[in-house]
């Protein structure tokens, strides 16, 4: 069973990987080390220990394979046990993570934020000031919003790989992309002063 929107070719490679093909996971490999890395780097904090994490995600998940059945897209799949590895982690090392602020900011600031300086800055600029604001949020927020925007799932897909409930993740969506928009106004005051 294929799931709808699945790509083709990862659709062909997780075939050949159940028939024993060994080297068809390569490609499975390439197509999501990026997006695991980062889920599992906004949950740990720590390069070493969210490397692990997808090593021992891409294991499990190899070992595993024959239990994914296609009703959602692999990456979901896939992305869940990331999830799901990285928490364990965070468990074991007994490390605190921050909770989500409950407390919607009030503060309508990306309603005056100039877009016309915005488009000016070059790619890699706008690039180093995102990393910069996701970098200033709490874990669950930048999580939400680089499942969202960076590794391109869908509402359905984010609660399929968190546990979190639909309404819950549009909020928490809705709450980071609003606290987001404070950071970079936040940093591009701030660069804007530095320069003057």
């Amino acid at each position: 069973m294929e799931a709808k929107g699945e790509n083709p070719k990862i659709t062909e490679s997780l075939e050949a990987v159940k028939a024993g093909n060994q080297e068809a996971y390569r490609l499975i490999i390439r197509e999501f080390k990026s997006p695991a890395y980062s889920i599992a780097f906004r949950i740990l904090r720590n390069a070493e220990d969210a490397e692990e994490v997808v090593q021992d995600s891409f294991l499990r998940a190899y070992k595993k394979i024959h239990q994914f059945k296609g009703d959602s897209k692999f990456a979901s799949w896939f992305l869940k046990i990331v999830y799901n590895q990285s928490l364990t982690k965070v468990k074991k090392k007994k490390i605190s993570t921050l909770e989500i602020n409950d407390e919607i900011d009030t503060y309508d600031r990306h309603n005056n934020f100039n877009l016309d300086g915005w488009n000016m800055i070059i790619q890699e600029e706008r690039e180093k000031y995102v990393r910069q604001a996701l970098g200033k949020l709490p874990d669950d927020d930048a999580l939400v919003l680089s499942l969202y925007y960076i590794s391109g799932n869908s509402v359905p897909e984010i609660c399929e790989i968190t546990g979190w409930t639909q309404s819950s993740t549009k909020v928490k969506l809705y709450r980071a992309r609003q606290k987001v928009y404070a950071s970079l106004f936040s940093i591009l005051k701030f660069e804007m002063k530095s320069l003057i």
